[in-house]
């Protein structure tokens, strides 16, 4: 008889059932399943990071709020003036900083509507003539550092121009006053400073910014002869 051809037959107890004493295979084991949602770590395991991955963590406080850093032994080089309008606020820091060398911190910002203009008017526009010359001697007392006051007007300042008509109603006068007044007034602003700001020994220094394509979309800021 052939055994081989006999034991490969179906049915046959040879080849349906595991020799006596032979340990079966084992079943598969079904994969872990946690709770959590599909993409997060599960609770109190560790996320992983890839290579070259790095994270700061900002400092806290007991609170839980975040902590920001203080400058130390501040030495500000000069006082800045210039307006609040914020289409310009972002090129006013840009140029202080890569043209002026003066970074955040290295100097003392004085923003406020019409910037410098109204230091041009002290007769006709008292109130605000006094707010920034009082700030600019208190300044001058506890930041001494300070040797530099820079001034800077902009094209289309609306609220200058509020100030001028106020300043020209004061003397009875009903000229038409166009937009752009900013850069002409520098020199009044210049003329004012001799006049009621000298003792504070500052070095004065003018400059406008005005818009550089109808589109008014970049900004250039140029030095003003006083």
């Amino acid at each position: 008889m052939d055994l081989k051809r006999f034991a490969s037959q179906p049915g046959h107890a040879a080849a349906q059932q595991p020799t006596h004493g032979t340990t079966p295979p084992p079943l598969p084991t079904p994969p872990m399943r946690f709770p959590e949602t599909e993409g997060q770590p599960a609770s109190g395991v560790a996320p992983q990071f890839h290579e070259g991955q790095v994270t700061v963590s900002s400092p806290k406080s007991e609170s839980g709020k975040r902590l920001y850093p203080v400058s130390q032994d501040p030495k500000p080089a000069a006082i800045v003036v210039h307006c609040s309008d914020p289409r310009f606020q972002g090129a006013f820091e840009e140029f202080l900083e890569q043209e002026l060398h003066l970074p955040k911190g290295g100097y003392i910002p004085i923003v406020v509507g019409g910037g410098a203009g109204v230091l041009g008017h002290p007769e006709q526009l008292p109130k605000e003539f006094k707010f920034l010359k009082e700030r600019l001697e208190h300044y001058r007392q506890i930041f001494p550092t300070a040797h530099r006051i820079i001034l800077i007007n902009h094209e289309g300042c609306r609220y200058y121009q509020n100030l001028k008509s106020r300043a020209l109603a004061m003397i009875g006068s009903r000229l038409h006053l166009p937009l752009d007044l900013g850069r002409d007034d520098l020199g009044l602003v210049a003329e004012s400073f001799r006049h009621f700001l000298s003792h504070l020994g500052y070095s004065v220094e003018l400059y406008y910014a005005k818009f550089s394509n109808p589109e008014h979309t970049h900004i250039e800021i140029e030095k003003v002869s006083a």
